[in-house]
């Protein structure tokens, strides 16, 4: 994955700057939601953005915040289709935000949406991501052990489970907000260029998906 933040900081730089505010997993789970039923259309398509954010404890900062501090997101288009009543496979592309815009992965993502819209699932095993050289994409595996090149930090917290990253969200018929949290102890420089430098202490790292119903 994260060899994303490299072409994504460069790159994207000249691109529109997204305002909104940071948003986390208690904002997406609120009563309203929760309390009425939400259709499960046999395929939706969404679109908007990944969104990848890191907060230096010690220093109460942002290197990228996934919005507009480090312009560290990507386009995503996905579509969502329901197998039964609670399954659902999720099919997304990103793109670097460019002109034209740079295919930079594709996922197929399974996983639980509960009737009143709660949303739960993990990071595929396999998924098809650019290569460094920009030719073309080409298969990735182990999620876990990317991150933990391209940041140089032992991983911990709730958004790893089985070897992989859990994204647990909403979905309000409208818009889904999934997201994961980790903490970071970085112990050696990573691969992204903000992570050359080691940082002192604890980085709070969250990943989202930021889509909505597609007009």
């Amino acid at each position: 994955m994260i060899k994303i933040l490299l072409p994504v900081l460069i790159i994207s730089s000249g691109c529109t700057k997204q305002e909104a505010e940071p948003r986390g997993l208690n904002d997406t789970f609120n009563e309203q939601i929760l309390k009425k039923g939400i259709p499960h259309e046999e395929i939706i398509q969404l679109q908007g953005f990944t969104r990848f954010a890191f907060y230096v404890v010690k220093e109460h900062r942002y290197i990228t915040d996934g919005y507009s501090i480090g312009d560290n997101f990507l386009a995503c288009y996905a579509t969502l289709t329901f197998i039964d009543k609670q399954t659902f496979i999720m099919d997304t592309e990103e793109y670097i935000p460019m002109e034209p815009p740079i295919l930079y992965r594709k996922l197929s993502i399974r996983g639980e949406m509960t009737p009143g819209g709660q949303v739960k699932f993990y990071w595929p095993g396999s998924w098809h991501e650019l290569k460094s050289d920009f030719s073309g994409l080409e298969s990735r595996t182990n999620i876990v052990a990317q991150v933990t090149e391209h940041t140089g930090m032992i991983l911990s917290g709730p958004g790893i489970s089985k070897n992989t990253l859990l994204y647990m969200g909403s979905f309000d018929g409208e818009k889904l907000f999934a997201d994961m949290h980790l903490t970071g102890i970085q112990t050696e420089p990573g691969t992204m260029p903000f992570l050359v430098d080691i940082i002192d202490g604890p980085v709070q790292i969250n990943f989202m998906f930021d889509l909505e119903i597609s007009e």
